[in-house]
């Protein structure tokens, strides 16, 4: 039972940490975030102000390479939220499996509150399972989301790259 114990504490402080680092990674995006804003609106103005050439080749490069970085911090973000609420799902299960080694005890010999507790336990357990299991279906369609909008993005500034006059219908506002 003491080994038990110590694992579930081990598992405990490793989710914790796990949390704290998700935690400083998020405050992280943040503040990059802000600045690829800033340098984002300060380009946009750029390129707008440059209405006979639609923008250098070079700096619709940089402004796209911001727009992917703008992405991809949002996308990391998004995994992080999931994994935040993937270690609050752990920690619960762990404190549900530590409350039902509390009925351990053969079916005869619990009260009648002992075995209603224990299903109560049991069906909690079973919905933070299911939980669990929507978070990865949701990753995995995230990331199917995310692999085609990344080729119509790639399609799209293909043909910007090709024909700069194209760009006119193209609209990303930072600000």
């Amino acid at each position: 039972m003491r080994t038990l114990a110590r694992r579930a504490k081990t598992s405990e402080m490793q989710r914790f940490h796990k949390a704290q680092s998700i935690q400083r990674r998020l405050e992280e995006i943040e503040v990059t975030y802000k600045e690829l804003e800033d340098k984002g609106v300060v380009l946009e103005q750029v390129l707008r102000g440059e209405e006979d050439s639609c923008g250098s080749p070079a700096m619709i490069d940089q402004w796209v390479h911001l727009v992917h970085q703008k992405n991809a911090l949002v996308s990391e973000e998004s995994d992080l939220m999931v994994a935040s609420r993937q270690l609050e799902l752990e920690d619960k299960q762990s404190t549900l499996e530590m409350e039902l080694r509390q009925y351990e005890l053969d079916d005869s010999e619990k009260t009648v509150e002992q075995q209603a507790e224990e299903e109560r336990v049991l069906q909690d357990m079973l919905e933070v399972v299911d939980m669990r299991n929507s978070l990865v279906a949701f990753l995995d369609e995230n990331r199917l989301q995310e692999m085609e909008s990344d080729e119509q993005q790639a399609t799209s500034l293909l043909e910007v790259k090709r024909d700069p006059t194209a760009s006119a219908g193209a609209q990303v506002y930072w600000a």
